[in-house]
């Protein structure tokens, strides 16, 4: 890593933990959490790319599931819509990619549990609605899957752009996609999930702690991906190769970093790293409109037959 980009990150990271010291001497200890989660905010909105998003509210799906209140989701507003009522933030489950709990403190199991649990809720809901809703990826070679579905006719696929092709509509060939229905067991499907705090139990007490959750939790999809403590340790997950990952079933074991190590890197840095890896693979998710907004006809008052 180069000395600029090294200097720019740390300072970053220096930055936030100026804030969150900040944030200490507001009185009003609902007021200081708010300022809390405003800080992560804004320390994700300047490193995540313009296409995602930054809040806070729940999340949903159509099947009738909602989410715990959740500190900070990140999700996408140029495909899926937001739902909103007053200043309440209403996220459709297939649009959120990773949702953050934050604590000013985690010192003892309760506070634990229930982090541990607000993410749990997001992880649970159905993002691929009953199977109906698909992955839509990007397709990498868009000229030649066109020329697959249209034939090798070079003629046919100029008159098929143009919209002058029988049955086909006007194609615009940078934007073809394809889709592949919705594996709800595989990583880059699921919403990322992490706990971040910037006083910690000990590492001792968080061992003991998660090693109880996950024997509890059989279900490897709910398990949150990571947890900072931003002035400690973070937890991530080891593969049985010693590779550190966040991806709970390829999990071997859980690792806690040592703060005092020499190759010590910041958790906040860790999470940084973390999410921009896991966005550049997470998909855009479909949804079905007629199921978020009644599309289909009711019973009809009229019907004028005009041909």
């Amino acid at each position: 890593m180069s000395s600029v980009i090294k200097d720019i990150m740390h300072s970053l990271n220096e930055g936030v933990l100026t804030e969150l010291k900040l944030s200490k001497s507001i009185a009003h200890s609902g007021e200081s959490g708010r300022a809390i989660e405003k800080i992560i905010i804004n320390f994700l909105k300047r490193i995540l790319p313009s296409k995602y998003k930054v809040d806070t509210g729940f999340v949903i799906d159509v099947v009738g599931g909602i989410s715990k209140q959740i500190d900070v989701v990140i999700y996408r507003d140029s495909y899926h819509s937001v739902l909103e009522i007053g200043e309440v933030k209403y996220f459709m489950v297939e649009s959120v990619v990773a949702v953050i709990e934050v604590k000013a403190s985690i010192k003892d199991k309760d506070t634990l549990h229930q982090a541990l649990q607000n993410i749990k809720s997001v992880k649970t809901l159905d993002r691929s609605n009953k199977g109906k809703n698909d992955v839509v990826y990007p397709n990498p070679k868009p000229m030649q899957n066109l020329v697959k579905i249209l034939g090798d006719s070079l003629y046919g696929i100029l008159k098929a752009i143009k919209g002058e092709k029988s049955g086909f509509n006007s194609l615009d060939i940078n934007m073809i996609e394809h889709k592949n229905p919705l594996d709800r067991n595989e990583f880059r499907n699921q919403v990322f999930g992490a706990i971040v705090t910037e006083k910690s139990m000990s590492s001792t007490v968080l061992r003991e702690e998660f090693k109880k959750f996950i024997k509890d939790e059989s279900n490897l999809n709910y398990w949150p991906n990571m947890y900072v403590d931003v002035r400690g340790g973070s937890l991530r997950y080891a593969t049985k190769d010693h590779k550190v990952t966040v991806i709970a079933k390829d999990a071997y074991a859980f690792l806690i970093s040592d703060p005092g190590a020499e190759n010590y890197t910041p958790p906040l840095l860790e999470l940084a790293y973390e999410l921009i890896s896991y966005l550049r693979v997470a998909p855009l998710i479909d949804f079905q409109p007629d199921e978020y907004f009644y599309g289909s006809c009711g019973k009809h008052k009229e019907y004028v037959r005009i041909k």
